[in-house]
């Protein structure tokens, strides 16, 4: 699993340098980050076990436009961000975590 969250965190640092989107990645305190690029947003956890980790995208008017609950389960974690359109977004990691970010 090392391997895998390693080979998704190195794709999401290439994709970020090749596209004109901003990166910013965060950690809170359960040792999750987020990896923003022009596509996707990835979460990334240690090995430890999750049983509910909900990602809500928000727009300027704190309105969720993506929303996706997490588990140890889950195959794919991440959010295309391809369907929406420009502009400022928060993404909110759990009740207490969020980072801003534009499209």
């Amino acid at each position: 699993m090392k391997m895998k969250l390693f080979a998704i965190l190195i794709f999401s640092v290439l994709n970020g340098i090749f596209s004109t989107a901003n990166a910013a990645t965060i950690s809170d305190p359960n040792d999750v980050k987020i990896v923003i690029s022009a596509k996707k947003i990835w979460v990334v956890a240690d090995e430890m076990p999750v049983k509910c980790l909900c990602v809500k995208v928000k727009n300027s008017a704190d309105k969720v436009v993506l929303e996706k609950c997490l588990n140890s389960k889950t195959a794919d974690w991440s959010l295309s961000l391809e369907s929406l359109p420009k502009g400022e977004y928060s993404v909110q990691v759990g009740k207490d975590k969020s980072i801003k970010f534009n499209k």
